[in-house]
């Protein structure tokens, strides 16, 4: 039997290409997975020790987790914080600092929540329920600008949306006392304002 080869180079080709991508996917240098937008030149992560100083400028509070990842199409530090009342989840981009996503949710949430069985809407067993505009009040303290696009009673608190150009800010707020149950900030870049 003869052997062809001419059977043997693109297979040779073929496995230098697979390890070469092998080898790419190892490296720290994760540019290629950031939106071309979004990839300044000669772009550097910022340190570990400066994503905790931006964590702790948005949150007083403990950090219970801060990791880099890199394996998505945007390279970010994702840190876990707490306080004595709320839990926050946030992402800061690893390249330009900006903290781009932002959760906050009550840590006592569940116990908070009762169940109203008093049909009248203006009170409840705990006192007398907020007004629309003491609710936007509220959320407008957090988020000065931008439209108010949802407001709805749940059982024990209403949820209101505010858009401000490519930010959607959600808020769960406490129909009676007034407390931010749950906040949740995130850039929408599939937006399109016309």
């Amino acid at each position: 039997m003869k052997f062809n080869k001419w059977f043997l180079l693109p297979a040779a080709a073929g496995a230098l290409v697979i390890g070469g991508v092998a080898l790419a996917d190892d490296r720290d240098d994760v540019m290629e997975y950031l939106p071309v937008n979004q990839q300044p030149a000669n772009a550097e992560f910022i340190t570990e020790e400066e994503a905790t100083k931006i964590a702790n400028e948005k949150v007083d509070g403990e950090i219970l987790e801060l990791y880099l990842y890199t394996d998505s199409r945007r390279a970010h530090f994702d840190v876990e914080m707490k306080d004595a009342t709320h839990e926050y989840d946030f992402d800061i981009d690893a390249v330009t600092g900006d903290v781009y996503d932002f959760d906050k949710e009550r840590l006592d949430d569940d116990d908070d929540r009762d169940d109203d069985s008093n049909d009248d809407s203006s009170t409840s067993a705990q006192g007398p329920v907020l007004t629309k505009e003491e609710v936007i009040a509220i959320a407008r303290k957090e988020v000065a600008s931008g439209e108010v696009t949802k407001f709805e009673q749940d059982d024990d608190h209403f949820e209101v949306e505010i858009r401000d150009g490519n930010q959607e800010y959600d808020f769960e707020i406490h129909k009676v006392t007034g407390d931010i149950l749950e906040f949740d900030q995130e850039q929408d870049n599939d937006r399109d304002d016309d």
